[in-house]
């Protein structure tokens, strides 16, 4: 078995406890900050925990080419509307509150 496909497992599994911790955290403060003030979307969640994930685990946000690794540092979202598709340009989402995210992921 390949060194790439050996070292797969352990780093989606690095990838699910941060993933865990990191939304346990968010939702406390969600709920404690937030919930009165404005609707912070599922959406809007799932983006900033994605972002820390992918900092803290980066290697989850490739892909294996004919040529090694791909590296991307985007991640794209869509939201689907009546008459299509929306996708709002989120950048460095790690660095932002969740409210900054709420406004910038609003169409």
């Amino acid at each position: 078995m390949s060194e790439i496909k050996l070292n797969l497992r352990p780093n989606l599994l690095r990838l699910f406890r941060y993933l865990s911790a990191i939304i346990l955290n968010y939702i406390n403060q969600f709920r404690t900050r937030f919930n009165e003030e404005i609707k912070i979307s599922v959406n809007d969640l799932l983006i900033k925990i994605a972002a820390i994930a992918l900092v803290r685990v980066p290697i989850i946000n490739s892909s294996w080419e004919e040529y090694g690794t791909r590296k991307y540092d985007l991640i794209d979202i869509a939201i689907a509307v009546k008459d299509g598709l929306l996708t709002p340009i989120i950048r460095n989402a790690d660095k932002k509150s969740l409210f900054v995210i709420f406004n910038e992921a609003k169409v």
